[in-house]
């Protein structure tokens, strides 16, 4: 049988796990897929957003449980994606005590752990936030700074300030990929650079922590918050210790920076450049410490696979985990890699249709690629717009182009073979289309030639804290845009439910800054109100990169659902980009197929 490898995505609301070979050309063919919600949600909003990594770890079983057991004991190489920017608190020290026999389950294989606050989470007051964005360091790299409330290293020093007793329970704090992979090593491991960036206060040049950032936002001092004490939550085999929360407060109180930095510090893994092998971490790399022999590099083409890894950066899965998950103990796991990488680099790689093209018209980049029936994928400088439960536009750029950026919606992210992310995220995507769905009551207002009538009722809850909806509970909205065509609304709309990173947004308006959203200027139909939604939010998450790439129109490969189903979405992001050319991406093509495929290119 050809080489078969998994990718397994750790999403917001969902995990999916694909199988694949190589197909025709070295493409990725897969052989089997499956997702499930995983319900994993113990905070959600308006402040708090943490999620219970057992119910992921039951979700991530139960996907491999569906799988044939041919293709599970096949798997060569495993690579996870997983949601970005949020963080798990975990004890690496409880790997030193394997298991004696197989557990039952994969729940019983996790270290001790808190709770996963997500990258939705608001705990993280201004003050601190500008601690972390305005201190001086060495560095002149705007990477460093790149930093939000939701970030890994915001949670992290949010709990140094309040809660350090919390952290006193732990001592590591790694993406929930990182989690799970060091999981089903049963060791320490290293986390790659797609990861880290993502975590803010990191410099991507040689692979470190800013501990510049670190200690002025050690010592700056925040505001009281209200936020109750977060429960941790622990293995059934290990408990955790729980110290006293004074004796805590006062030893971290206490302590000098340089020793509060180094304990903030320890906590950060070691980071490792993407497509690694899933290895125990090296002694702590700081700005000062030599740089270790980098392992093998790959080709920066696309296209080319992986040489093979150097045995410093082997790391089987632990065969206990590999029982418990029914893979060979010879499978071997990378280190996990952001969602937003692996869905761009599969969507660049697969291609998809053409559904709108100018006759005659060129890429202005002079890379442009048909993507259709004939195999030839998108090129550099292809935007990849993709609306999940949040939204983002993303360039693969050859260089670090950090120093064009001029917005806090935009982030230059370290991809794969050597080359950029240049990405615009909003945290307004489908979740907005699921709240509007779940609340119809803010379109009826607005409404003249059409009556909203839905089997969903009004439902949930209507103080627009958080991403409180579910696209059932507005199913009938996502039916309503899979028919819809675009045309214009005669109102303005303002669709950003949900308040950006850069300040705007935060609620859902109807009419201008002098219209009360009660009185729209004139009456609207459904079809033009979804148009003006959609408009509103191609303009929020694209012009933003646009800005920054200063007027070049790459073709648009469009992804997720409601980007592929929705007519009239993709006639806003293609009008908002003024684009040439507009390509549909394979609907399968996801975070976990882009993850499959990735590892489809290492070769050991």
């Amino acid at each position: 049988m050809a080489s078969v490898v998994g990718g397994l995505d750790v999403g917001t609301t969902s995990v999916k796990l694909v199988i694949g070979t190589a197909g025709q050309g070295a493409a990725l063919q897969v052989v089997f897929e499956t997702s499930l919600p995983h319900n994993a949600y113990v905070c959600h909003g308006p402040v708090r957003f943490e999620q219970d990594a057992g119910k992921l770890a039951q979700a991530v079983e139960t996907c491999f449980a569906r799988a044939p057991a041919h293709l599970r004991s096949a798997m060569t190489t495993l690579h996870i994606s997983c949601q970005m920017h949020g963080c798990i608190f975990w004890n690496k020290d409880a790997f030193t005590r394997t298991p004696a026999a197989p557990p039952g389950s994969l729940s019983l294989l996790l270290p001790p752990h808190s709770r996963l606050y997500t990258w939705e989470d608001k705990r993280c007051d201004d003050t601190l936030l500008a601690a972390m964005t305005s201190f001086e360091c060495p560095s002149k790299s705007r990477h460093c700074r790149c930093v939000n409330t939701g970030y890994g290293c915001a949670t992290l020093l949010w709990h140094a300030h309040h809660q350090p007793e919390v952290l006193d329970n732990f001592d590591s704090c790694t993406s929930i990929g990182d989690f799970f992979t060091a999981a089903l090593c049963q060791q320490p491991v290293a986390m790659n650079t797609t990861l880290a960036a993502s975590f803010g206060l990191f410099h991507p040049e040689d692979n470190t922590w800013c501990q510049h950032g670190l200690a002025h936002a050690l010592t700056t001092t925040t505001t009281t918050t209200t936020t109750t004490t977060t429960t941790t939550t622990t293995t059934p085999t290990t408990t955790a210790p729980t110290p006293s929360s004074t004796t805590a407060a006062t030893a971290l109180t206490r302590a000098s920076t340089a020793q509060r930095v180094a304990r903030v510090l320890d906590m950060l893994p070691q980071v490792v450049p993407p497509l690694s092998r899933a290895t125990a971490a090296a002694p702590r790399r700081t700005a000062s410490s030599p740089p270790p022999p980098p392992p093998p590099q790959p080709s920066s083409s696309l296209s080319s696979p992986l040489v093979s890894t150097d045995s410093r950066w082997r790391g089987n899965i632990h065969p206990t985990a590999a029982h418990v998950l029914g893979l060979s103990a010879s499978c071997c796991v990378l280190t996990a890699s952001g969602d937003n990488q692996c869905q761009v680099f599969g969507c660049i790689r697969a291609g998809g249709s053409t559904i709108h093209a100018q006759t005659g018209s060129n890429n202005d980049t002079g890379q442009g690629a048909d993507g259709g029936d004939d195999g030839h994928a998108p090129a550099l400088q292809s935007c990849v717009v993709n609306f999940g439960t949040s939204s983002q536009a993303s360039v693969v750029t050859a260089t670090d182009m950090s120093h064009a950026i001029t917005s806090r919606m935009v982030e230059c992210r370290p991809f794969f073979f050597n080359r950029w992310l240049l990405a615009s995220s909003s945290i307004n995507g489908g979740n907005v289309f699921a709240h509007i769905g779940a609340h119809p009551h803010l379109l009826r207002t607005a409404l003249h030639t059409h009556t909203l009538t839905t089997s969903d009722g009004d439902g949930g809850d209507e103080d627009g804290g958080g991403s409180d909806s579910t696209p059932s509970e507005g199913s009938w909205l996502f039916r309503e845009l899979e028919t819809c065509k675009w045309t214009e609304c005669p109102v303005h709309v303002d669709a950003r439910v949900y308040r950006e990173r850069d300040g705007t947004g935060g609620a859902f308006r109807i009419g201008d800054d002098e219209t009360p959203p009660s009185s729209p200027q004139q009456p609207a139909s459904l079809p033009q109100l979804l148009s003006g939604i959609c408009d509103s939010l191609a303009q929020n998450v694209c012009r933003p990169l646009l800005q920054t790439l200063s007027g070049q129109r790459p073709v648009l490969v469009l992804a997720g659902n409601a980007c592929v189903r929705s007519p009239c979405l993709q006639a806003s992001i293609q009008r908002v980009c003024s684009a040439k050319k507009v390509m549909i991406a394979d609907p399968s093509m996801d975070a976990a197929a882009g993850a499959a495929m990735l590892a489809l290119l290492t070769r050991t």
